[in-house]
């Protein structure tokens, strides 16, 4: 057997071992990044209740401590140029359609009603993230193993066939 088929084998073992060592590093940014989102729109809730202050100075407010601050950071810009709410507040980065859902649904009428109905419409966006990040969480038990395991199963195969 020579050094480079060796060489070879080993490379292709180490390409699908990244692979899904990759893969569930994506799915953890995901969920951590749902996280801190979930997070926010706590704060969010609580800054509201705690005063009735406006939201371009609530958004100012999650820039400067919240975990996602250049996006509240850009929102805030948005809205000091006069823009609602709803129309400052982009889609999340890095947030799957599902969460972007809850988001949206909860930016576009957010500033528009009394303080009872914003704190619900709060209250039913974070029960929402919170069901979304557990259901995250508990997939990336399951499947986050299983894609290393096939990862390094494909990996070792590929191995095999090239020795």
């Amino acid at each position: 057997m020579s050094a480079a088929r060796l060489a070879l084998a080993a490379g292709a073992f180490a390409v699908c071992a990244v692979f899904g060592a990759v893969r569930r590093a994506e799915r953890e940014a995901g969920r951590k990044r749902l996280e801190s989102v979930s997070a926010d729109i706590s704060a969010l809730r609580v800054k509201l209740a705690d005063g009735r202050l406006p939201l371009g100075r609530i958004a100012s407010e999650l820039a400067a401590s919240g975990q996602n601050a250049g996006y509240w950071r850009g929102v805030s810009e948005a809205m000091a140029r006069g823009l609602s709410f709803g129309e400052a507040a982009p889609p999340v980065p890095g947030l799957d359609s599902e969460a972007d859902e809850i988001l949206r649904s909860l930016f576009a009428g957010l500033g528009g009603g009394s303080l009872r109905a914003e704190e619900e419409r709060i209250e039913r966006a974070e029960r929402g993230l919170r069901a979304l990040l557990e259901r995250r969480t508990r997939e990336l038990e399951k499947r986050g193993g299983l894609i290393n395991s096939l990862s390094l199963l494909a990996g070792l195969a590929a191995a095999l066939l090239i020795l």
